[in-house]
């Protein structure tokens, strides 16, 4: 994987949507096909969304959606933080996160 600045590092991991991670990275001189290029195998078996694999229930906290295929993972806003997994629903458009806790917060 590509070594990026920690200050870039920091923008990235306050990044709500994988679209705003690639504005990041683009505005910073760094092509987001290049850098998913250096990415691990690993990491990109897991870049087409879905859920990530917990053991609670994923529902909106802005409608309450809760349909699998209505919720989808930000994986690459979610790959710069440890702390939560981040989703959008599909039916509202809500940003928001799933803690490792299981807490949901909205943006």
């Amino acid at each position: 994987m590509m070594n990026l600045p920690k200050e870039l590092l920091t923008k990235l991991e306050s990044a709500e949507s994988d679209v705003q991670v690639c504005k990041i990275l683009a505005d910073n001189g760094i092509d987001p096909e290049e850098f998913e290029r250096s990415l691990p195998d690993n990491y990109l078996e897991e870049v087409n969304g879905g859920y990530k694999r917990l053991d609670i229930d994923i529902h909106c906290p802005d409608c309450g959606n809760g349909e699998r295929d209505e919720i989808s993972r930000q994986f690459w806003a979610s790959m710069f933080t440890d702390s939560a997994t981040k989703y959008r629903c599909r039916k509202c458009n809500c940003y928001f996160k799933v803690s490792s806790y299981g807490v949901i917060t909205k943006y």
